[in-house]
């Protein structure tokens, strides 16, 4: 699998490092763990009744795919963060 090599803009880089110490400190972490909690990142998603319930719950998780995906986190380290900040 061929990795995308990405030049960062300065406004991005700074947001970006911005994301990682928000996101790496206790607090930033134990948010983040809520966070993918709420949007059911993990396990099955809850019933759904209508479309836009489908709708609103894929939106919840692509937010925080987009903050996993600032800080580098995988799929793999995701589900280790998650399963620590359960304890």
């Amino acid at each position: 699998m061929k990795m995308k090599i990405m030049r960062l803009s300065r406004a991005q880089a700074r947001t970006v490092g911005a994301y990682k110490r928000v996101f790496e400190s206790d607090d930033g972490r134990a948010v983040l763990v809520d966070l993918m909690r709420r949007a059911e990142m993990t396990g099955m998603p809850s019933p759904k009744k209508e479309p836009t319930d489908w709708a609103f719950a894929e939106g919840k998780r692509a937010c925080v795919l987009e903050i996993l995906q600032m800080l580098g986190i995988d799929e793999q380290k995701s589900l280790e963060l998650y399963k620590e900040g359960a304890e």
